[in-house]
């Protein structure tokens, strides 16, 4: 007896289906998988960019409460905050800044925020006590997991 109009799927159409579905399957777990890396990459990065933010008002907030003027183009390093290594760098405030404080080694992260702060500066010529334009870097360098 011949049966015609059969509706069904032969055993070939769901193995095919089976393999496209997988193949969907094992390309959404990939591209999650970088995703995840991605936004985490991003959180430490804005997390860093907060934190040097914060550093650099409060060492502005340093300069303005001293009543001498600090050491001309000094740099000093926080070996670790919050897993970031902080390096603060004050130099003059030239037309064509160049920045060429070294990194810290072994850290692949870097982020650097800049202001400027004033300086009453006591030898200053042909006026004593102008204010003296010094620029202000904050560098947080971290690793993959800070």
């Amino acid at each position: 007896m011949i049966i015609k109009n059969e509706r069904g799927l032969t055993l070939i159409e769901v193995l095919a289906a089976m393999a496209i579905l997988s193949i969907i399957v094992i390309a959404f777990v990939n591209i999650s998988g970088y995703m995840t890396l991605a936004f985490s990459k991003g959180d430490s990065e804005t997390e860093a960019i907060r934190l040097a933010e914060k550093i650099l008002t409060e060492e502005r907030n340093r300069i303005d409460s001293l009543s001498t003027r600090p050491s001309v183009d000094y740099e000093k390093t926080i070996p670790v905050v919050n897993g970031y290594v902080v390096t603060i760098n004050e130099t003059a405030l030239v037309n064509n800044p160049s920045y060429s404080q070294p990194l810290p080694t072994g850290l692949t992260n870097h982020v650097s925020v800049q202001g400027v702060v004033l300086l009453k500066n006591p030898n200053s010529v042909p006026v004593p006590n102008i204010d003296d334009p010094r620029l202000l870097t904050v560098t947080l360098s971290w690793g993959d997991t800070p």
